[in-house]
């Protein structure tokens, strides 16, 4: 199966108009979308907290759209042939371009469109996911048809990386985001003003407990884990891999230990491994891991979300 993906979400925030399905014969996008701010927070400026929030947060779900697809062999595309930039920031609102530049474009020449029809459904489709309670109902699996898409939508890590996006920046009853794909996609764009904001953030479930005691458990020890590789950062100190345990949605933090290489695993971005190494356990749930060494493994039998 190649790059190219298929997505008819139903855009409520756009009137109900049917997101078109992407044109895959047309020329490679030349960038990804634009994110403009409006609003009384947003007079050439932006608080940097926001800012670092939604730069880390845009590349945490681009990264993961990528390895998705990855995942599915939908494209055979690795770290090292692809960067994640941003450019143009403008006055009197606060726009920026977020551009995906591809190093071997000819093996990989739809790869931007898949990315963003994916990210923009998502993006569209949030609000359908709180109407059905939080789950994707079989109405939603109609009008979604792409797996990628269905999966990233039901990962509670992926919609926050969301809301740290579009919805945590807006403070004001006058604020707004924009994500504006090229018009050469024939994707509209999405507006979520304040009001909308609720139906994007991500609620903790510890909140209704933040005045309440809480005891937890916390215990650290040697062990070894199968899971899929889904972040690699050369560039980091530390939580350079990120990966999810087989079996489970949750992301994990790995550092290596002294001795290993960062660039000795940058190829092995969406692979399935097996991980040995100091765990950190928080209350029976795996945080971040120590590791000692990475192993590539073969997956414990075919695992489908249908």
């Amino acid at each position: 199966m190649g790059e190219g993906t298929k997505v008819k979400f139903l855009d409520k925030l756009n009137m109900n108009q049917a997101l078109p399905i992407v044109n895959l014969e047309r020329p490679e996008l030349e960038y990804l979308f634009d994110i403009k701010f409006d609003g009384a927070s947003f007079d050439g400026a932006m608080k940097i907290g926001n800012l670092a929030l939604e730069l880390r947060s845009l590349n945490f779900c681009l990264n993961e759209i990528i390895s998705e697809l990855k995942v599915q062999n939908r494209t055979s595309i690795s770290f090292d042939d692809y960067d994640i930039v941003v450019e143009a920031f403008q006055n009197n609102c606060f726009k920026k371009r977020i551009k995906l530049i591809i190093r071997n474009i000819e093996k990989h020449p739809v790869i931007t469109a898949a990315v963003v029809t994916i990210f923009m459904g998502t993006v569209a489709a949030i609000p359908l996911y709180r109407e059905s309670n939080n789950k994707i109902s079989p109405k939603m699996m109609l009008e979604i048809e792409d797996k990628v898409a269905l999966k990233l939508l039901d990962s509670k890590d992926f919609r926050k990386g969301i809301s740290d996006i579009v919805a945590q920046p807006l403070e004001s009853p006058s604020d707004s985001s924009h994500i504006m794909p090229p018009l050469s996609s024939n994707i509209p764009e999405i507006k979520i003003p304040y009001k909308a904001r609720d139906n994007y953030l991500e609620e903790d479930k510890n909140d209704n407990n933040i005045n309440k005691l809480v005891d937890v458990s916390e215990i650290t020890r040697e062990d070894s884990i199968l899971g899929r590789i889904i972040a690699v950062d050369l560039d980091a100190t530390k939580h350079q891999i990120d990966f999810k345990i087989y079996g489970e949605s949750k992301r994990v933090n790995g550092t290596l230990s002294d001795g290993l290489d960062i660039n000795d695993y940058k190829l092995f971005l969406g692979e399935f491994v097996k991980i040995e190494g100091l765990i950190t356990v928080i209350d029976e749930t795996v945080t971040t891991m120590e590791i000692k060494s990475i192993i590539k493994s073969e997956e414990p039998g075919q695992k489908t979300m249908f």
